[in-house]
């Protein structure tokens, strides 16, 4: 077994073990400019040329505009290595951010004897409150027209999974669709993304090839919104990006990511990559029982009849138009009708949430055991009732 290691090679800071090698690149201040499955020796940055960075930070000014930082813009960039019992920690960090007294750390962990490594970032002493932060950003990664056989994405999208095969061909400078028929994009599939907790049911990406494999993931059991996309990005035109964007909702000058971003290499197709992730969910809390063993309402094991979804509020402009005991009161309707329990979905009731902060704030475990309570649900006796999610679920 090759042990981890960290050295610099013209101008490019290596991270390497027997199944992986990145390198950072010194020239762009810290950016990925070598991924490599050393198996195979496939390098995965094959666009040498596409513009890079290590990381995107978006920071709220006082008149609510948005400033982006990237890595690029940092004056001053160095490293350190810390050798622990098998594994290797890599710490970037970054400063001179124009006029700003911002500092950035980066944090890259490889164990020896894995093809995975682990990414946790901070950002200290913004000037401003700290919305967002894209880390890591993988470019360079696709080059339009010219594939690598057997080249795929794979995504986690509303509840399924998207296989995108050959996703980005080009013919006559145009990229063309990735499947026949009327249900293919017709310019390409362009920007693939989707946030989690919400329209991703899992927290991972894969894009691979007959040579190697990339698993993008994050192994965070506190349910962390997270935005993952594949496509290209905001100002940077035509450049495809493969990327993890951390949200932050608290009004914060100081943050971190409290859990691991990973990117790893293996073999093999969606399926090998899903089985990485299965291997890190089944020590999670959430696998800790079976469904049969946990401590959760006799309803969650039997079934129920369907789920009735409805929103709180009109678009675009936020307006309440409907209380929560009226949303109640629709669904215990529907269910005694349809003589079937059913479990109402409602939105944009948590308190902070980016779309209600027009509303008067309460907390929402409380107020979802409120309604428990008032519509419902007895042992022994089946009553209609309702059930309240927003970003979780809440049962009495």
């Amino acid at each position: 077994m090759e042990r981890t290691r960290v050295y610099e090679k013209n101008d490019v800071v290596y991270l390497s073990n027997g199944y992986i090698k990145l390198g950072f690149s010194r020239k762009h201040s810290g950016a990925l400019i070598c991924l490599m499955d050393r198996k195979t020796g496939f390098q995965f940055i094959r666009d040498i040329e596409a513009r890079k960075t290590l990381f995107r930070i978006a920071l709220r000014c006082p008149d609510r505009t948005i400033r982006w930082l990237e890595g690029n813009d940092a004056a001053h960039f160095s490293w350190k290595k810390e050798r622990r019992e098998n594994e290797t920690l890599l710490l970037l960090a970054f400063s001179g951010f124009s006029f700003l007294s911002m500092d950035v750390a980066v944090r890259i962990t490889v164990k020896d004897d894995s093809p995975m490594s682990y990414w946790q970032i901070s950002v200290s002493d913004a000037p401003y409150v700290v919305t967002r932060i894209v880390c890591p950003i993988l470019a360079g990664l696709v080059k339009m027209g010219d594939p690598v056989p057997g080249e795929s994405l794979a995504v986690p999208l509303h509840g399924e999974g998207y296989l995108f095969e050959n996703p980005y061909p080009v013919r006559d400078r145009l990229p063309l669709c990735c499947a026949e028929g009327p249900e293919g994009a017709q310019v390409g599939i362009g920007t693939v993304s989707g946030i989690y907790p919400g329209s991703l049911s899992m927290q991972m990406y894969t894009f691979y090839n007959d040579k190697a494999g990339l698993y993008l993931a994050c192994h965070d059991s506190g349910m962390h919104p997270k935005i993952f996309a594949m496509g290209t990005y905001e100002d940077w035109k035509e450049i495809h990006v493969f990327r993890v964007e951390h949200l932050f909702s608290e009004q914060e000058k100081t943050v971190r990511t409290q859990y691991d971003s990973v990117i790893g290499v293996f073999h093999g197709d969606w399926y090998d990559a899903a089985d990485i992730y299965r291997d890190w969910a089944e020590k999670q809390w959430w696998c800790a029982k079976k469904l049969q063993d946990r401590d959760i309402a006799q309803w969650m094991k039997t079934g129920i009849g369907g789920v009735f979804q409805m929103s709180n509020f009109h678009i675009p402009k936020i307006i309440l138009n409907h209380s929560i005991r009226d949303i109640a009161e629709t669904v215990n309707t529907l269910s005694r009708k349809a003589g079937a329990r059913l479990a109402a979905l409602v939105f944009n009731w948590e308190q902070g949430a980016r779309m209600d902060r027009s509303m008067r704030p309460f907390s929402t475990a409380r107020r979802g055991r409120q309604v428990c309570c008032w519509y419902g649900i007895t042992e022994g006796k089946w009553e209609p009732w309702i059930c309240v999610c927003a970003g979780r679920v809440l049962v009495s």
